[in-house]
């Protein structure tokens, strides 16, 4: 059987993304075949597609080959995310902790009908969080945060936080 593909459109880099041969039941098949790890075989997925088809689609869209692939590029990945410098590991956990303590509190604050702290402890604790939780989306997002990217994130407050956040920041400047 002659394959009508040009082989020059073959994605060499991540084989195992949609190639020129795969037509769209096909790739659907290699990406079950995928989802069974290391460990696959087509005669786990003969229950949803004919077993001869898999095994054409096996041989002639080099499933084996491609899956080897996937497999190394996500066990990369595994390693370099494991790799971080212990100091990034920690500023990253610390950093989640913050987050999910603001969290916390702001539910606990929202929940309140009375105050839960007096101005002065929220103006402390604003700013010591407010740097942290910047810091903690520069890490997520990079080594720097943009200009739009700022906007975007003070998008997402209501107008109730922003208010509180001019007023906090207007007091944290007169006490400067």
């Amino acid at each position: 059987m002659t394959l009508a593909w040009d082989p020059s459109a073959y994605n060499a880099a991540e084989p195992w993304q949609p190639q020129p041969f795969d037509d769209a039941e096909s790739y659907h098949a290699f990406v079950a075949y995928l989802e069974l790890g290391p460990a696959r075989c087509i005669a786990r997925l003969a229950r949803r597609w004919p077993f001869d088809r898999l095994a054409w689609w096996r041989e002639w869209c080099c499933w084996v080959e491609r899956a080897y692939a996937y497999d190394r590029h996500v066990e990369r990945g595994r390693v370099e995310r494991n790799a971080l410098e212990p100091a990034e590991r920690a500023v990253r956990d610390g950093l989640e902790v913050v987050e999910r303590e603001m969290r916390k509190l702001l539910a606990a604050v929202r929940a309140s009908p009375a105050p839960v702290l007096r101005v002065g402890e929220l103006i402390r604790l604003v700013s010591v969080l407010v740097p942290l939780w910047v810091e903690s989306q520069r890490f997520a997002n990079g080594p720097a945060v943009s200009e739009p990217e700022i906007e975007a994130m003070l998008a997402r407050l209501t107008p109730d936080e922003l208010q509180v956040l001019r007023e906090v920041q207007h007091k944290l400047l007169r006490e400067s």
